[in-house]
């Protein structure tokens, strides 16, 4: 395996421990969610084995996290604890099933053979195959050779703001955005005498750029004619 993989496999080990401390689990209650044994788990969090992206979703949805969380160092800050009750084994299906066809998908738009794709990123046409057809979840360095070969994101797979997983990271990512805020700004947005201010600036976002500046230029002339 590249040691930019092994590398990328260690540091998501590292950031998924960290998550799971943060969230208050245990090793057992996460591996539960995604239906691996606890020595299973600990063999991602030490970088020994690789989760799937869908194991990583999961994983995400349970802790009440950005999946990103998960993906790059970067993007873990500020996190939540709560979540919802949802059919995991079913939701895993599915989402193996939706990654996979998009992957082939994708390979079919650039009018590439299973078997030449399998054969440079290092897999048999039969894993490859069960990849594309959601029989297994792939491992996520593995789809990220997949994704760099067929020009495409992992970003690209996680479906944010779409079914159950999907909103739930949406809105994790709302809520991260919204602690990133300055102080100030996040005091702003949450008083309640705000309410008006804000409605006001969603009026406006939403004008044309001419009308927008017309009614700064009326503004602008009120004040003029005030002081005067």
């Amino acid at each position: 395996m590249p040691e930019d993989n092994i590398q990328q496999r260690m540091s998501i080990g590292v950031l998924m421990r960290l998550a799971r401390e943060n969230a208050g689990r245990t090793q057992r209650e996460c591996a539960a969610c995604l239906g691996v044994s606890s020595a299973r788990l600990a063999k991602y969090e030490e970088g020994m084995l690789e989760p799937s992206l869908v194991d990583l979703e999961l994983l995400a949805h349970f802790l009440s996290i950005p999946v990103q969380n998960l993906l790059d160092e970067t993007a873990a800050g500020r996190m939540t604890h709560a979540h919802r009750d949802l059919n995991l084994a079913e939701t895993a299906r599915v989402r193996a099933l939706i990654i996979g066809t998009r992957l082939r998908q994708a390979r079919l738009n650039r009018h590439e053979k299973l078997k030449t794709t399998a054969e440079a990123v290092g897999l048999s046409p039969a894993s490859l195959k069960n990849y594309e057809l959601g029989r297994r979840p792939i491992p996520i360095t593995v789809l990220a050779m997949l994704c760099a070969r067929h020009e495409i994101t992992v970003e690209s797979l996680l479906d944010i703001g779409f079914g159950t997983l999907g909103e739930a990271q949406q809105r994790n990512m709302q809520m991260q955005d919204f602690a990133n805020l300055p102080a100030d700004i996040r005091d702003l947005v949450t008083h309640p005498d705000s309410l008006p201010y804000l409605r006001t600036a969603l009026l406006l976002r939403n004008l044309p750029a001419q009308e927008l500046r017309d009614a700064g230029s009326a503004l602008l002339s009120l004040t003029s004619t005030t002081k005067e």
